[in-house]
């Protein structure tokens, strides 16, 4: 027999159980008890969300949409720089062949 798997959490779970505490739907014992999950790991959660947001409001992290696009756009312009240099040895090898 082996070790338990960890349950794996999504961040939309964690949000939720972090907003179920905070709202105090729950108490803290209960939401633990009730996801397998230790006291101290919600608090965890508490605490990085806190942080994530203090940071969103001063501008040091940017939404997920926006990395993404920021990202494509990096992605779109090394593929253009690609394209344009398999053109120009495709010319290149044309004329040398």
């Amino acid at each position: 027999m082996g070790r338990p798997t960890r349950r794996q959490f999504t961040p939309q779970q964690k949000y939720e159980i972090v907003m179920q505490l905070a709202r105090g739907e729950k108490q803290l014992t209960a939401l633990a008890r009730e996801h397998g999950v230790d006291h101290t790991t919600i608090y965890r959660w508490r605490d990085q969300m806190h942080a994530a947001a203090i940071d969103a409001l001063d501008g040091k992290r940017q939404p997920p949409d926006q990395v993404a696009e920021t990202r494509i756009r990096e992605l779109e312009r090394a593929l253009g720089r690609k394209t344009l240099e398999l053109e120009i040895l495709g010319e290149a090898s044309r004329r040398l062949g």
